[in-house]
């Protein structure tokens, strides 16, 4: 039984190293550029990468570690904070265009810090706009990104 365990915990790890697989040659088919003035397809690409590289460490560690008393599909809390993040993703990715970048940042932290994190308003409204803040920063200023903008304009 304890192998079958161990299988099922790197099944996830395998999977998010087949997806970060996809996202690299995806990103291929944009123009990848250097770090100095990077492409379209740059970005996607390093995420990419370090999907890969994160996913290949789980999945050492799932594979040596020692059997517990659970694992994650026995945990339902750790199953319901998958399908949350999966369902915010996925609304993120759809309000980004209409919404704006800095907006759908905002207010995807605000959703994990409240509903994951059960931060108190006042934790995650403050972390999500300094999140916010300077994932802006990064991306249209220091990296020139242009990003979607809301109907607020920013």
């Amino acid at each position: 039984m304890e192998g079958f365990v161990r299988t099922r915990e790197v099944i996830p790890s395998i999977a998010w190293i087949i997806l970060g697989v996809m996202i690299c040659l995806g990103s291929t088919s944009m123009r990848l550029g250097s770090l100095s003035s990077p492409g379209p397809g740059l970005f996607p690409f390093i995420i990419g990468c370090v999907m890969i590289l994160v996913s290949i460490s789980q999945a050492i560690v799932y594979a040596f570690k020692k059997s517990e008393t659970g694992h994650f599909w026995q945990n339902r809390e750790g199953v319901k904070g998958v399908i949350i993040v999966l369902v915010l993703l996925s609304f993120y990715a759809l309000a980004l265009m209409h919404l704006g970048f800095s907006l759908c940042t905002f207010l995807f932290f605000v959703a994990i810090l409240k509903t994951l994190g059960r931060k108190s308003w006042n934790y995650a409204l403050s972390t999500a706009l300094i999140v916010s803040f300077f994932s802006y920063m990064v991306f249209a200023v220091w990296l020139k990104i242009n990003l979607p903008k809301g109907p607020l304009g920013i």
